[in-house]
């Protein structure tokens, strides 16, 4: 397992990483959402600014990887 997914299931306990749609299927609401976005910055010493969140980087693990490539993580 790597850092990514352990992050979001410390967040999100059941989450199913599979999932295509994090939003969709209820895993990620507004509170966890927050919650990952301070984990993300704080674990990759990245920021991300309000006017830079788009609701579709956070819908799958690979969206949310393409999101951290775009910040210059080597993932």
């Amino acid at each position: 397992m790597n850092d990514l997914e352990v992050i979001l299931q410390e967040i999100v306990a059941e989450i199913d990483l599979s999932s295509p749609d994090f939003i969709g299927d209820g895993f990620l609401d507004s509170f966890a959402l927050m919650s990952l976005i301070g984990a993300l910055e704080q674990s990759y010493h990245i920021s991300i600014f309000d006017e830079e969140v788009e609701i579709q980087d956070y819908r799958s693990l690979e969206s949310i990887k393409n999101l951290l490539r775009k910040k210059g993580v080597k993932i």
